[in-house]
């Protein structure tokens, strides 16, 4: 047995107590588990299953079994069906697709990266079952896995029974199979200060992310204070259904520039007050979007500083007024209220 003795553990309380992430990590129960599939439709073997010699038809069997997801895939997303009112299928252009070396090449990483199986990642089952737990009013979303050519992120839609779904695509969670930083002209998304982010083990933050997105009212004005408690609901939502994975993941920070936010946060926190920045709209965007760093701050800063503050700030309103006013953040948001609601002070 191990045996702990009292100044080891007087400083592992010591620890937990200036532990900054306040979300509780409860494991869930059997049931809460079981109510959520386990399993995930592999739309992109589907795809790569098609009969070319008969592609038509092969194409007709393929929207039977999933209508709405075929046609955003092949009409939107891949742009293979020709401009229209009807689905007409550009056969020449999806053949050419199909037999490219570039769409093998994808699909063969993903099959070496994630097998053929249909039982989708244990943590994002996981992260699934606390969304529901959360969100019990919301549909369990159907998920999906698709290979976009690197054109998407997980994206939402709806099955023809108007229930939600999210597609996943596997060809943004390659890992150290692909370098995505190559695809930096074709957008800044793959840059390298994201490079983070295309791991597998990132898919259950995405998944929960666009299904947050779609709950979290947009911010009324452009002012810094309003995107920042905007991006702090998204995260402290993100939170809740990610506990039982490390808190920087659901910031989309790395742990090491979690922990600069943390060292750095009252310095961020003045920054942000200076000349009155806060009610401004010139670093909305700079300060709480992806970036390599944050403006006006040291070049170790992550990007996104005032977002992490937002953050802390829902997380302070939260202690201060409960979780029913806070879940009313999703849908309405007074920022000044929030402020002086909270009580909000950086640690010293």
């Amino acid at each position: 047995m191990l045996k702990v003795t009292y100044p080891a553990f007087l400083l592992l309380l010591i620890l937990c107590m200036s532990c900054k992430d306040q979300t509780s990590t409860h494991p869930l129960t059997d049931e809460e588990l079981a109510a959520v599939p386990d399993e995930w439709r592999r739309y992109d073997q589907m795809i790569a299953a098609l009969d070319t010699t008969e592609l038509t038809r092969s194409v007709e069997t393929l929207r039977q079994a999933e209508p709405r997801l075929t046609d955003l895939y092949l009409g939107q997303i891949m742009r293979m069906v020709l401009p229209g009112d009807t689905f007409l299928l550009d056969t020449v252009a999806l053949t050419a697709y199909l037999s490219s070396d570039a769409y093998r090449d994808i699909q063969s990483m993903i099959e070496e990266g994630f097998g053929s199986v249909e039982q989708m990642p244990s943590a994002l089952h996981e992260a699934l079952a606390r969304y529901h737990k959360h969100f019990p009013e919301r549909d369990i979303p159907h998920i999906s896995a698709v290979n976009t050519e690197f054109g998407y992120f997980p994206f939402l839609y709806e099955t023809a029974l108007s229930q939600d779904a999210v597609g996943v695509s596997l060809d943004m969670f390659l890992g150290d199979a692909m370098d995505y930083t190559v695809l930096a002209r074709q957008s800044e998304a793959f840059s390298a200060y994201n490079s983070h982010l295309f791991y597998p083990e990132y898919i259950p933050v995405k998944v929960i992310e666009i299904l947050i997105d779609d709950m979290v009212a947009y911010p009324e004005s452009d002012d810094l204070l309003d995107a920042m408690l905007y991006k702090g609901v998204k995260r402290h939502y993100m939170r809740k259904c990610l506990s039982h994975l490390p808190e920087h993941m659901a910031l989309d920070y790395r742990a090491d520039q979690l922990a600069w936010c943390r060292d750095n946060e009252e310095d961020i926190w003045r920054y942000i007050l200076s000349d009155g920045q806060l009610y401004k709209r010139a670093l909305t965007r700079q300060l709480t979007e992806p970036a390599p760093t944050s403006p006006g701050m040291p070049p170790a800063s992550p990007g996104r500083a005032a977002s992490y503050i937002g953050y802390q700030i829902i997380q302070a309103y939260e202690r201060e007024m409960g979780a029913d006013a806070t879940r009313q953040l999703l849908t309405s948001r007074d920022a000044q209220s929030i402020l002086r609601d909270s009580k909000y002070k950086p640690p010293r």
